[in-house]
């Protein structure tokens, strides 16, 4: 895996954690709202409140957003489009907004290592690329809390967790600021602010 060619603010999705928070999300508020029908995630718009919530301004500069998985497990849950397979780089996929232009790729895992393995690498290469000064992290694992107790004693760049907030597995030490991904999740199946 070779990344090059980044944008200054990159965005790191571990697929198997947006899946896991997804299913998280429908299944508190199936439970709490049984009569309503929750519609499926329209990813742009998910990528967008992301972005909003990252404190993302960048208009008219690129943002990468780079969706890491495994192979045999490429698919979004309840997500339009849910295949992440699509986001190959040979595809350049883009979207345009207000808040940035994002170029949308994914990356697959070698055989035999996790998505949270290949996450790791994935963001320890974007940390030593000298275009990129924001990095954020959409993922929650035990594997990420050496390079990011690393990352905070050089602290060269800006980096912001979206993830949950009881129940992580990132070390309480760990200084960077996060946002609460179950906040954001539930506004794109049709759960309003105040229902959150």
């Amino acid at each position: 895996m070779y990344i090059e060619d980044l944008a200054k603010t990159v965005m790191l999705i571990d697929t198997d954690y947006l899946n896991d928070r997804i299913a998280f999300s429908y299944k508190v508020y199936e439970e709490a709202y049984p009569d309503r029908e929750l519609g499926n995630i329209n990813l742009a718009n998910l990528l967008y409140r992301f972005a909003r919530n990252s404190r993302i301004y960048s208009p008219g500069e690129a943002v990468d957003i780079l969706f890491a998985y495994k192979i045999g497990n490429s698919i979004l849950l309840n997500c339009e489009p849910s295949n992440v397979f699509n986001f190959m780089d040979v595809h350049n996929v883009r979207m345009e907004s207000d808040i940035g232009d994002f170029r949308i790729i994914s990356f697959f895992a070698e055989e035999g290592e996790s998505t949270g393995e290949y996450f790791v690498k994935m963001l320890k290469q974007v940390y030593a690329s000298r275009e990129v000064s924001k990095i954020v992290v959409v993922a929650d694992n035990e594997l990420l809390n050496p390079p990011l107790r690393e990352f905070a004693r050089h602290n060269r760049k800006e980096i912001l967790m979206l993830r949950g907030y009881r129940n992580t597995r990132i070390d309480d030490d760990i200084p960077f600021n996060f946002v609460n991904i179950n906040n954001i999740i539930p506004l794109d199946m049709g759960i309003k602010e105040g229902e959150l």
